[in-house]
């Protein structure tokens, strides 16, 4: 099972659509800590605990001071390389991660976590997506599956290898069904593929089992522009309005639900020109659109 704070689709697996263009939004620095299997909870090395503290502080270089003086005076197990080199992420010395995480490895080849961390920073910061495929795929044979389809997922998303990352995402389902962000992932990748029905069963998942804010947002949102696609806009209205509701906020909810008014003004408009040219336009114009006419 996954712990740590709960993903949501303002962290990493962020999708922005606008007037039926979906861009996925990975994050431009580090992924979120539940990406990162998380240190031993029962851990009570002084020196290991602040620098575990200092690190989910994000005070990259004093952490680091603290790792290296739990490396010197108390341990030089793998998992401190593995925490160590979380703060030469945090600082951008990917290659100092990477010696860190080769020396978790070096010490134990079968630890996961090491595996894991690495294929994130050869994908997700290095575009050195072969190198990732194979850290994920040792990963996911040493016990690390429920992390690493995931992250195989995002990279597999990031190539626009469509198909590979949603069998990735049911294949992370299927480790924990619980998982929200693997069905987020999921329908992010099924929106890129322009397969809004196939998205649907997973939202409704979400909807049902979720009691997160950013969660249920997300959702909402999705099936909106899911509702929009089929010009179901009484329903696709309502949702916008809930995901509003949830995150009054968001900025890109009002920007999703205003290309939705966007498609409503252009359907009308295209539907009534056999009719009254001037009611169209006066509806385009009453959802904030400007069109012209002859």
């Amino acid at each position: 099972m996954y712990t740590g704070a709960v993903l949501t689709n303002r962290e990493n697996n962020r999708v922005r659509m606008g007037l039926g263009i979906v861009v996925l939004a990975l994050s431009s620095f580090m992924l979120p800590s539940r990406f990162m299997p998380p240190a031993r909870a029962d851990d009570s090395r002084p020196i290991y605990d602040r620098a575990e503290a200092l690190l989910a502080a994000e005070n990259y270089e004093s952490a680091l001071e603290e790792f290296t003086g739990s490396m010197l005076r108390e341990s030089r197990s793998a998992e401190v390389f593995k925490e160590r080199a979380k703060c030469h992420l945090g600082m951008r010395n990917y290659d100092s991660a990477l010696a860190d995480l080769g020396t978790a490895l070096d010490i134990d080849s079968t630890y996961w976590p090491a595996w894991n961390n690495r294929g994130i920073i050869y994908a997700n910061h290095l575009g050195m997506y072969d190198a990732a495929y194979a850290d994920y795929e040792m990963s996911i044979a040493n016990g690390g599956a429920a992390y690493s389809y995931v992250n195989r997922a995002r990279a597999y998303l990031d190539q626009e290898l469509f198909d590979s990352a949603i069998a990735d995402f049911g294949r992370a389902i299927e480790e924990d069904p619980q998982y929200i962000p693997s069905y987020e992932g999921r329908v992010s990748a099924r929106f890129k593929a322009g397969d809004y029905a196939g998205a649907l069963p997973d939202l409704e998942h979400i909807l049902a089992a979720s009691d997160d804010v950013m969660e249920l947002t997300f959702a909402y949102r999705h099936r909106a522009w899911c509702r929009m696609r089929l010009k179901l806009w009484d329903a696709a209205e309502q949702d916008f309005a809930s995901a509003i509701e949830l995150s009054p906020e968001d900025n890109d909810v009002y920007h999703d639900r205003g290309g939705m008014y966007y498609f409503m003004a252009k359907d009308a408009y295209g539907s009534a020109l056999a009719f009254d040219t001037q009611d169209a336009v006066a509806m385009a114009r009453s959802r904030g659109l400007y069109i012209e006419h002859d």
